[in-house]
């Protein structure tokens, strides 16, 4: 992610009121620059240049963080490479967040971007939402999708 992409979702960031560390805006750098080499392999995402994962992923997720209280237990269905879940727990450490998806290998990229970004609290399930029922029961504080 080039430094005039960073620019830009610093400044999207601050519109919408976030402020994020250094430390999480690095999270992003990394979670574009991973998802850039994976989309590569295998399709995650249709959008793959910085400036719109930068727009159209990332500061479209955050909007979410907005609504949702730092200890939250989200739900997020379809999240394919991890959107808005990801993103939304670098902003919101303490939210609690299960991504589900009903494509493997975009889970494995979920599994993957939570482990090198040292994200606790994220759990990709391989299923489709009607499965989880009998699994999570009525847990969740929020359930979002793109």
């Amino acid at each position: 992610m080039s430094g005039s992409i960073l620019q830009l979702l610093n400044r999207v960031v601050s519109e919408i009121g976030l402020d994020l560390s250094v430390d999480k805006m690095e999270k992003f750098v990394l979670f574009a620059d991973e998802l850039n080499k994976w989309n590569r392999k295998i399709n995650l995402t249709s959008i793959a240049d910085d400036r719109n994962i930068a727009l159209k992923h990332f500061a479209d997720s955050l909007l979410a963080s907005q609504v949702l209280a730092e200890t939250a237990n989200l739900l997020d269905i379809g999240s394919g490479g991890g959107f808005p879940s990801i993103p939304v727990k670098i902003a919101l450490p303490g939210l609690q967040v299960v991504s589900v998806d009903a494509v493997e290998k975009k889970i494995l990229f979920q599994r993957h971007i939570a482990r090198i970004l040292e994200l606790e609290g994220v759990s990709g399930v391989h299923a489709r939402c009607e499965e989880l029922q009998g699994i999570y029961g009525p847990r969740f504080d929020g359930i979002i999708s793109r």
